[in-house]
């Protein structure tokens, strides 16, 4: 059991051969929704006695940043599903075994402003250690937010696509820079944090406000004094 403990989540999903991975990200301001999708075909396994067994393996998930991924399995026509999922914070999709097992070193950004992500170049679990593999991973980033940097190899409407194999894994780093929408608070915020002296616009206010005050008072008392 300690031993289970120390593995990661993608030392788990590629044990079986040949299996292709398509690995999903909806990034906003806020969140990142992780999703792991393996299509594992019947002739993956020697008989129903090793489908169960490995399902059941891939089904004991445990990740050494002390947080648990949503797992779910579905057979299909001609194999089954493994589908692995998160809602990560923002700020702390770090922590996901995906990239920080499958790219070591990386660079996961957050401000006010920009989202920030960076990865090494190698694509360390398209073939394993122990010589099991995957014949094709596809990482798709979906977002609404204004993408300023980028070096996907493909763009469909807002997902952005990297196609990793055999002839591309050891230089298929993922680098990009999202910029974050603002609230109608922040904008208006950053409007006054850009006035270059408050004290102007108060003491301005404050003379308006006075001026309009005496002027009412002066009318008001012409008034009474044509009245008398």
């Amino acid at each position: 059991m300690s031993y289970m403990k120390r593995i990661f989540l993608i030392a788990l999903l590629f044990v079986i051969t040949g299996c292709t991975v398509n690995y999903d990200l909806n990034i906003d301001s806020d969140y990142i929704d992780e999703k792991v999708n393996i299509n594992l075909l019947d002739d993956d396994f020697s008989d129903s006695a090793e489908v169960e067994e490995q399902l059941n393996y891939k089904k004991r998930v445990y990740n050494d940043n002390n947080f648990y991924y949503n797992s779910k399995v579905l057979a299909t026509a001609d194999g089954y599903e493994v589908t692995y999922s998160y809602k990560h914070d923002v700020n702390n999709y770090g922590q996901s075994s995906f990239v920080e097992k499958c790219y070591g070193q990386k660079t996961i950004t957050t401000t006010d402003d920009l989202i920030k992500i960076n990865t090494n170049p190698v694509f360390y679990c398209l073939i394993m250690e122990d010589g099991f593999y995957a014949d094709a991973v596809d990482i798709n980033i979906t977002t609404q937010l204004k993408v300023q940097d980028h070096n996907a190899d493909e763009v469909i409407g807002n997902t952005y696509k990297w196609h990793i194999d055999e002839s591309n894994y050891q230089n298929k780093p993922i680098n990009m820079v999202l910029k974050k929408d603002k609230t109608a608070q922040e904008i208006a915020q950053n409007i006054v944090d850009k006035i270059p002296n408050k004290e102007i616009i108060y003491v301005c206010l404050f003379i308006l406000l006075s001026a309009i005050i005496i002027y009412i008072y002066v009318k008001h008392k012409q008034k009474i004094k044509n009245e008398i």
